[in-house]
């Protein structure tokens, strides 16, 4: 058994500042008298952090359970995303379609290419997601979830009920391997279409697993980082249409987040705006994402997690955040947060640091041009 020492939930709820609602009003372009700060962190980090052995935190939902519960208890006026829920990285949906997964020495888990010649993919079986790899495992984690996990966290952090999470059509690339899959939208494009949409088709399907568990899909993460591999053309073509139907799979959902930290061509921005998410967790430029984005989608960025969480000092991690706050507070719902997820070993004081700068900063409401219900806003 994990041993972690987690603090006291109702201490943490009191120092809170309220942080899960005035991420949601964000999220709704709704106006918050100082923008929230959020923090993107998952394994290598939690396990370092928590002391927990990288083993036994991918083997037993406790102490994945306990690594997150501490974090975010620890930092409880700061939402941790993706949160308090199984964490398998990309194992899930490439494993699913029999990707075989390694762990590295000292590194997370590895999903490699299930098949080399695309003509292979039809031939693979849509996968069940209670009996299909680490599908099966996560849901099963989905489960202790559901039994063990302190009601606080849900009822101040938003942690697990109503939550979901996949990836976009990257796990079909990573199924197929990432340089055949590119090569393949000039050499074979329909079949590329072909995989994609049963890539979706199986990701929603997952997440509609684990809402039989968690409940009705209130918060869903899409993790999908191809748009920063292919150039505009092929992002509207083979990319956003294919996550668009996966958010709208889940379009009652109140926070539905595209996280990619790579860098999307400027000229690809302004159409994530019509994927149908509402918010945009980024690692561009935030001048770009602000001008293209401001006052449509949550702007969630764009603190570099090493340059500037884990190697700078206190005070100069301040003035790097506040100098991203100036241009995105102004220009529509704002959500401080990493690029990416934080490294291992960022100390503690650093990440306290980051949380600190949003003090005082106003978030803004609706701009003129997207009113409150304006669905170019959404």
């Amino acid at each position: 058994m994990p041993c972690v020492a987690l603090p006291d939930s109702s201490e943490a709820a009191r120092r809170s500042n309220d942080v899960y609602a005035r991420v949601m009003a964000a999220n709704r372009q709704e106006a918050v008298d100082e923008v929230p700060p959020v923090v993107w962190a998952s394994e290598p980090f939690l396990s370092g952090y928590a002391g927990v052995e990288r083993t036994e935190y991918y083997e037993t939902a406790e102490a994945k359970y306990l690594a997150q519960a501490k974090f975010q208890l620890d930092f409880p006026d700061v939402l941790h995303l993706p949160g308090a829920a199984p964490d398998y990285g990309y194992a899930p949906e490439t494993s699913a379609w029999g990707s075989p997964i390694k762990q590295e020495d000292d590194g997370p888990l590895v999903p490699f290419a299930a098949v080399s010649d695309i003509h292979d993919l039809p031939a693979l079986q849509a996968p069940d997601p209670w009996t299909a790899g680490y599908m099966a495992i996560a849901l099963r984690d989905y489960a202790w979830y559901a039994e063990h996990m302190d009601p606080a966290l849900a009822a101040h952090w938003g942690h697990f009920e109503g939550y979901g999470r996949c990836m976009g059509v990257e796990s079909g690339a990573l199924v197929l391997g990432y340089e055949r899959y590119l090569i393949e939208l000039y050499e074979h494009p329909q079949e590329i279409h072909d995989w994609n949409k049963r890539v979706v088709e199986t990701n929603v399907a997952y997440v509609r697993a684990q809402e039989q568990i968690t409940g009705p899909i209130q918060r869903l993460v899409v993790t999908d980082h191809l748009a920063g591999q292919v150039g505009q053309a092929h992002c509207e073509e083979f990319v956003y249409p294919y996550l668009k139907d996966i958010f709208d799979a889940f379009s009652s959902a109140e926070f539905r987040l595209y996280h990619n930290e790579n860098l999307v061509p400027d000229a690809a921005v302004r159409a994530i705006a019509d994927m149908n998410c509402t918010v945009f967790m980024f690692g561009i430029e935030m001048d770009t994402a602000a001008r293209h984005l401001g006052g449509r989608v949550c702007l969630m960025g764009n603190v570099p997690p090493i340059h500037v969480v884990q190697e700078l000092e206190p005070d100069q991690i301040v003035r790097d955040c506040q100098q991203r706050l100036a241009v995105g507070a102004p220009s529509g719902g704002m959500l401080l947060c990493t690029a990416g997820g934080l490294s291992p070993g960022t100390p503690a004081a650093n990440i306290r640091a980051f949380a600190n700068s949003v003090h005082g900063v106003p978030g803004s409401g609706p701009l003129p041009d997207h009113p409150p219900g304006d669905a170019a806003a959404r």
